[in-house]
C-alpha cells in the first residue's frame, strides 16, 4: 500500500502526526503542492514564500537522512495528485487540517470529493495545537517514524516566488525560516531570553528585542506543540530568573492554547467593502507604506514591512487605528497585517480581527498609545529616522514642534486625519458580514507573536 502524505503547514518530520499514521500503513510518498491559485490569494505575500521555502529545504534534507525524497510540485492541488496517484499507485492520502473556514476549507472539501469519486482513502487529521500541558505524553523527544520510501520518484526542485506570480516584497529583517532556525531560537530560549524579566507594559523597544519569535515556525510547522513542551529552565538559575523563566513559560502556554482555539473557531475573512473611492485607497496604501502622518503608527507599520513581526498587542492597536482613526475597512486592514506578518495563519488573524471589531475597547488615541507604549521615542525614533531630531515631547504629535512647516509634508507626511476630530465622528462598527468572536473564551489577549 503507497499512502501520499500531502504537507502543508506541518514541514517537519518529528511529532508529525501524518507522517507517523502514513508509516503505519506503506510507503509513504511525502508532497508539498505549490499552487498558484493558493499564493495569489489576497492574504499571500514573497516574504512567506521565502520563509516557507527554507522550511522546505531543511525538511527535503531531514527526510533524506531517512531514506526517503520530498516530492515538490508547482500546480494546482487536484491535477497534481491525479497525476501523482496514477504514477505510484497511490491507495490513501493523508494531510493535516490547516484550521479557519476559507480557501483551504474549501480546497479541502473538493479534493475530499474527488478522493471519494476515484474510490481512494482521504484521511484529513484535525489541526494539530495543543497547549503544552495538554502534551505531557509527549515531554520526551519523539522520533521521526521508521518510513519505507515509494521508489522511482523525481523530487522535483522548488519554485521562485515569481513563479507563483508573487511580486517583490523586500523584508531585510526577516527571520530565517526552517528547523534549524526553529531549533537554535529554542535553544536560546531554554538557556537565557526566557529568564529576562518582560514586565506588564513593557515599552516596544523591549518588547521588541525579548519576544520568543515563535510564532512563524509554528504558522508553518517548522515546530511543533511538543517541541514547546521539551523545554525547561536549565540548572543553576537563581531564584529570581527561574520566577522570570517560569513567566515566560506560561506566557507560552497560553498563547499556544488561544492559538488552538482560535484555528478551532469558524472565524473567516469578512466580505470586501463596497466602497471604492480613492480616498479609502490612498489612506491603504499610506497605512501599508507607513506614511500616514502619525508617528507612532507609522514607526509600527515600518518595523513590520522590514521585519515581518510586530507584538500582538501593537497589531491589535494598529488595526483598531487604522479602522477606527483612518476609516478603513476591517478586511482591507486585515489583508495588510496579512501580507507583512511572516506567522500570518489565517484562522488566528480572522479570528483575531472578529473579536477586535466585536469588542473595539477605548479609543486608539496614537499620541497617547506612543507615549505609553514608547515614552522615550526609540521605537519610533529608530524606524522614523526624520524625526530623530524632534525633542520628546513633540516626537508623537509633530505638528505641534515648532519647525513643522519644515518638516511637514517634505520629510515627513502631514496627517492623514486629525485623531481628535475622528474620535467625535466615530461610529460603531456596522455588524453586517463580521462574524462576531467565537463564544468560547480566550485567556488573555490571543497570543499572534509567541
Amino acid at each position: 500500500m503507497n499512502v501520499l502524505v500531502w504537507l502543508r503547514r506541518d514541514l517537519r518530520v518529528t511529532d508529525q502526526p501524518a507522517l507517523t499514521l502514513a508509516a503505519g500503513r506503506g510507503r509513504v510518498l511525502p508532497v508539498f503542492i505549490a499552487q498558484p491559485s493558493e499564493w495569489r490569494q489576497a492574504d499571500r505575500s514573497a516574504r512567506h514564500w521565502g520563509f516557507v521555502a527554507e522550511c522546505l529545504a531543511d525538511l527535503r534534507e531531514d527526510l533524506a537522512t531517512l531514506g526517503l525524497p520530498l516530492v515538490v510540485r508547482l500546480g494546482e492541488a487536484q491535477p497534481v495528485l491525479e497525476r501523482l496517484v496514477r504514477a505510484h499507485a497511490v491507495t490513501e492520502i493523508v494531510c493535516q487540517a490547516e484550521g479557519g473556514a476559507g480557501w483551504a476549507a474549501s480546497r479541502d472539501r473538493q479534493i475530499a470529493a474527488w478522493a471519494a469519486g476515484c474510490g481512494l482513502r482521504w484521511t484529513c487529521l484535525p489541526a494539530q495545537a495543543l497547549p503544552p500541558s495538554a502534551a505531557s505524553a509527549l515531554i520526551e523527544a519523539p522520533q521521526p517514524p521508521a518510513l519505507r520510501p515509494v521508489a522511482g520518484v523525481e523530487p522535483g526542485s522548488l519554485p521562485a516566488a515569481r513563479a507563483l506570480g508573487l511580486p517583490d516584497d523586500p523584508c531585510p529583517h526577516r527571520q530565517a525560516g526552517g528547523r534549524r532556525a526553529a531549533e537554535l531560537l529554542l535553544e536560546g530560549l531554554a538557556r537565557q531570553r526566557l529568564a529576562l524579566p518582560l514586565p506588564a507594559g513593557a515599552p516596544l523597544a523591549v518588547t521588541d528585542r525579548a519576544a520568543a519569535r515563535l510564532s512563524p515556525h509554528l504558522a508553518w510547522g517548522s515546530l511543533g506543540p511538543a517541541d514547546l513542551a521539551r523545554l525547561a529552565p536549565p540548572e543553576g538559575l537563581a531564584p529570581p530568573a527561574r520566577a522570570a523563566w517560569q513567566a515566560g513559560f506560561r506566557r507560552l502556554e497560553t498563547g499556544l492554547h488561544a492559538r488552538a482555539i482560535a484555528q478551532d473557531g469558524p472565524a473567516r475573512l469578512p466580505p470586501a467593502a463596497e466602497d471604492s473611492a480613492d480616498a479609502p485607497a490612498l489612506r491603504l496604501a499610506a497605512l501599508a507604506a507607513g506614511e500616514t502622518g502619525l508617528p507612532f503608527l507609522d514607526a509600527c507599520l515600518r518595523s513590520l514591512r522590514a521585519t515581518g513581526w510586530l507584538d500582538a498587542r501593537g497589531r491589535g492597536w494598529v488595526f483598531q487605528a487604522a479602522t477606527r482613526i483612518l476609516g478603513l475597512e476591517a478586511r482591507a486592514v486585515g489583508l495588510v497585517l496579512a501580507r507583512l506578518c511572516t506567522d500570518h495563519d489565517p484562522a488566528i488573524l480572522w479570528h483575531e480581527v472578529s473579536r477586535l471589531r466585536a469588542r473595539p475597547g477605548a479609543f486608539p488615541d496614537p499620541t497617547a498609545e506612543g507615549l505609553r507604549r514608547d515614552p522615550g521615542g526609540a521605537f519610533t525614533r529608530r524606524w522614523l529616522p526624520e524625526l530623530a531630531a524632534l525633542p520628546d515631547a513633540d516626537l508623537h504629535q509633530p505638528w505641534r514642534w515648532p519647525g513643522a512647516a519644515r518638516l511637514l509634508g517634505r520629510r515627513y507626511p502631514e496627517p492623514l486625519v486629525d485623531p481628535a476630530t475622528a474620535r467625535r465622528q466615530e461610529r460603531p462598527p456596522p455588524a453586517s458580514g463580521l462574524r462576531r468572536a467565537p463564544p468560547r473564551p480566550i485567556p488573555g489577549q490571543l497570543c499572534l507573536d509567541l
